[in-house]
């Protein structure tokens, strides 16, 4: 469809809305991959320091990168990329095998960000950090609303 086929509508039915662009499936799992550091960090940075004055530009943050993951959709058959795929890649590809070790990394980084030291259990800082994973997972993987799975953090 081009422009004008679709602004002619616009003269004759009212305002339409575009449609959203389908990336074929690599592309949507490399942005998955590009936008997991950063959201596993903001992530834990909210679980550490839940009472910080930058919780809400963190979730702000959080709410940007995982929106555009949730608005994605497969070239195949312009459907979201479904919870599978986001589950292997926001959560066990990266954090399968090595939790306590990944968390730890992701703590670390929180930590030096807002120069302080942590005596926090990486393993209990894990547990709320996969509740929050999985549960972006299905939001971002079914094209649903992130705002809730955010602020539930």
């Amino acid at each position: 469809m081009r422009v004008k086929d679709f602004t002619s509508n616009i003269k004759t039915t009212g305002r339409q809305p575009l449609p959203e662009m389908a990336f074929p499936r690599k592309d949507v799992i490399d942005a998955i991959r590009n936008h997991l550091p950063r959201i596993a960090e903001h992530a834990v940075k909210i679980i550490l320091f839940p009472h910080s004055r930058d919780v809400a530009h963190w979730k702000a943050e959080l709410a940007a990168w995982s929106g555009y993951l949730s608005k994605l959709r497969l070239k195949s058959n312009n459907k979201p990329m479904g919870y599978a795929v986001a589950y292997k890649y926001l959560y066990d590809g990266p954090f399968g095998g090595n939790e306590i070790g990944m968390t730890g990394h992701f703590m670390t980084v929180a930590a030096l960000s807002q120069k302080m030291t942590l005596r926090a259990d990486p393993a209990e800082v894990h547990a709320d950090l996969k509740e929050f994973l999985i549960a972006l997972a299905k939001a971002v993987g079914n094209g649903k609303d992130v705002m809730p799975v955010i602020n539930s953090l």
